[in-house]
């Protein structure tokens, strides 16, 4: 990719201003107000993922407490919004708000920080995770094989730094931000067939299991077509996970049964997948069904591919971004993190969408638009606020997110339409060759 002229690199710059100034000024105030309306303002905002993870291995580490009972759950709570939503009177759907949903060996892992404050484990996750974003995102480029000019690269950095999901994450202080860069290690690894390394790095990621399911099964079954070769990884990743579960055994016997029962609660005030929440239940269901058989078909299709063939490359990133619509509750925006190799490997092929026929071309507009406006939309609404600044509405300050949920879909759409067209041609040139 050539450099950057001047203007594009000052235009980019302008528009990750805005959003991040949009974040943190406009859309973080205007939701606090709500908190503040309802009592729930009073608690660790900033790092408020990070506090259930800090809270319950604290008390896990220092009084071997069980992080999944309703007192630790109520202990969260009272750290994240300054007082308890448990009331003997009123059972609401939202008293389990706060619990702890990760595996216990989550609370191992991050046990250093459990045994500092809060305030110095949340100064700690500000400066890792960004540097663990930056860290993912090199490893993405050099798993896609994307040669770009250091401008290019650093103003796409910049781009994923001030990203709707990102600031989210970086705010809430994710560990699906963690997560991310393990995948793009997992990924890696296996392009260079570092077969042991990958298992390991994505038995880490299992942290967040609903974001590796998918993952886990295309790498399996491209493994299991020739094990010889790729044993490792699935020894890697079964070794690590059984290593995790078995250090957590040994800390609370039977986690595993207060884990289940944490996500059943989990389930009845959280939010249904990207596929459900717009499709509905029913619709959705059929919607995740058809996505997974695809994907599968695709990692079916692939099974022979090298490591670090496009084959394989395009169903890792396909399977990452069918998991943003099918597994995470459509609420988790930071989970959308788990997109950008698939952006990617677009961006690198937009010759060919642009030069494709007219649903490709369509697609590759819509892409585009639904991704950008977030930059755009944001900059324009930072603008109005400087001309209006006492008299913008709930519903245009929301205005530059409205697009986040169309996003992977957008993504998914056009992945598969791409790989679709590119597996026909292929199709058709062997065809038509002497002898095919």
């Amino acid at each position: 990719m050539l450099p950057l002229s001047k203007r594009v690199i000052a235009l980019c710059c302008l528009l990750a201003l805005g959003l991040t100034y949009y974040y943190f000024a406009l859309f973080l105030p205007n939701t606090n107000s709500r908190l503040r309306v309802a009592g729930l303002d009073r608690g660790y905002r900033y790092g408020c993922d990070l506090y259930p993870l800090w809270s319950t291995g604290r008390g896990l580490l220092r009084h071997r407490t069980n992080p999944y009972t309703p007192a630790a759950t109520e202990a969260v709570q009272i750290g994240i919004y300054g007082r308890s939503l448990r009331s003997p009177s009123h059972q609401s759907v939202f008293q389990n708000d706060g619990a702890l949903v990760y595996p216990l060996y989550a609370d191992l892992m991050l046990a250093p920080l459990a045994l500092l404050s809060f305030p110095a484990a949340r100064i700690i996750a500000s400066v890792f995770l960004p540097i663990a974003l930056v860290t993912g995102f090199g490893l993405w480029l050099r798993f896609l094989q994307l040669r770009v000019h250091l401008s290019a690269a650093l103003v796409l950095a910049l781009f994923v730094l001030t990203s709707y999901p990102v600031l989210e994450g970086l705010y809430a202080q994710q560990l699906s931000l963690l997560v991310a860069m393990l995948l793009a290690a997992t990924a890696l690894a296996a392009s260079r067939g570092q077969m042991l390394r990958a298992g390991i790095f994505l038995g880490l990621a299992s942290v967040k299991p609903q974001l590796i399911i998918l993952p886990a099964a295309a790498l399996a079954l491209w493994a299991l077509w020739d094990l010889r070769r790729r044993k490792n990884l699935m020894l890697g990743f079964l070794g690590t996970v059984g290593s995790l579960c078995l250090a957590a055994e040994a800390v609370l016997p039977g986690w595993g049964a207060y884990w289940i029962d944490a996500l059943d609660g989990y389930r009845q005030y959280n939010s249904p997948p990207l596929t459900q929440f717009i499709f509905g239940t029913s619709a959705g269901t059929i919607v995740s069904v058809a996505l997974v058989a695809t994907l599968l078909v695709q990692s079916f299709r692939s099974r022979y591919a090298n490591f670090s063939s496009s084959p394989f490359i395009e169903s890792v990133s396909l399977s990452l971004a069918i998991t943003v619509l099918v597994l995470p509750s459509s609420v988790a925006v930071y989970d959308h993190v788990l997109l950008f190799p698939a952006i990617f490997l677009l961006f690198s092929r937009r010759l060919e969408i642009l030069s494709g026929g007219l649903p490709l071309r369509i697609l590759g507009w819509v892409a585009a638009a639904v991704i950008s406006w977030q930059w755009i939309g944001a900059t324009g609404v930072v603008l109005a606020s400087l001309v209006v600044p006492h008299d913008l509405k709930s519903t245009w300050i929301l205005a530059p997110l409205r697009t986040a949920a169309c996003v992977p879909f957008a993504v998914v759409s056009l992945l598969l339409f791409l790989i679709w067209r590119t597996g026909r041609e292929l199709t058709k040139a062997k065809f038509l060759a002497p002898g095919g």
